[in-house]
């Protein structure tokens, strides 16, 4: 253990000398890139889910023929799943890149 520290402390030393051995700090990037795709994303999202929410029938027919595993009606669970997209994702992924 004591010979490979003072291996890597004399490769340090002849290197660059006291150096801290890391480049130039990084460039601070500008996140609009990140800002259009969320807020593009969160149009979309909008007008999906409000679609959802205020539709008066089940908008897939594969939740009419199958059971449901909860015994939640069809278009109940169809409305609490647009009412979660509509207000927690869009809530949380405008925190993501900062």
């Amino acid at each position: 253990m004591a010979w490979s520290t003072s291996a890597s402390s004399a490769r340090h030393f002849s290197s660059g000398g006291l150096s801290s051995g890391r480049g130039p700090a990084p460039k601070q990037r500008n996140n609009w890139g990140a800002l259009l795709y969320l807020a593009l994303a969160d149009i979309v999202m909008t007008m999906l889910s409000g679609f959802l929410t205020f539709c008066d029938r089940p908008v897939y027919p594969y939740y009419v023929n199958h059971p449901n595993p909860f015994g939640v009606p069809v278009l109940t669970d169809q409305v609490l799943g647009a009412v979660i997209m509509w207000v927690l994702v869009p809530s949380r992924s405008w925190c993501l890149p900062w």
